[in-house]
């Protein structure tokens, strides 16, 4: 278990291609009109429940790229 943890953080600052073109814009969106605001038009291609993780986890202080990584290992 200690391995795989270190492993994890080793690519913690690793990122997905999909990141820049799907994440980022859809992270950027929320935060420019708040995570309740964003809803009020589409801005993603994913399901609700998922866009809801993005937006309350966007309320931490974490770079966009940590945010998605959280929700990924509780998931």
């Amino acid at each position: 278990m200690a391995v795989l943890s270190l492993l994890y953080l080793a690519l913690l600052p690793v990122e997905a291609p999909d990141f820049d073109e799907y994440y980022y814009p859809w992270l950027q969106h929320i935060d420019r009109l708040g995570p309740i605001g964003a809803f009020g038009e589409p801005f993603a291609n994913y399901t609700p429940p998922y866009l809801y993780l993005l937006a309350g986890f966007s309320l931490l202080p974490v770079s966009h790229l940590i945010v998605v990584k959280i929700i990924a290992v509780l998931s």
